[in-house]
């Protein structure tokens, strides 16, 4: 069992539900700007973990059942913020 989302990403690193963290995607300083570019990539793909998880299984649930209602708007909104775009 995961906590429920929705999760938000806090000073960059922090992955908070109801300002409680959840994880954090850094040890120390970031040596190099490449590698805080990373961190904060992977702060958000963490961050859209339930969304990507309720899309991913409504989108089976649809595929199994035949019916499309807002799945594909669901997934792109779910991969949006995983990539940290806004759509």
């Amino acid at each position: 069992m995961h906590t429920k989302g929705p999760w938000q990403v806090m000073k960059e690193y922090f992955i908070v539900k109801d300002s409680g963290v959840i994880a954090k995607t850094y040890i120390g300083p970031p040596p190099d700007k490449k590698t805080e570019e990373i961190w904060k990539d992977n702060a958000r793909l963490i961050a859209s973990a339930p969304e990507l998880l309720e899309a991913c299984k409504d989108a089976l649930d649809k595929v199994n059942s035949g019916s499309f209602p807002n799945t594909i708007k669901r997934l792109e909104q779910a991969i949006a913020k995983a990539e940290g775009r806004d759509i």
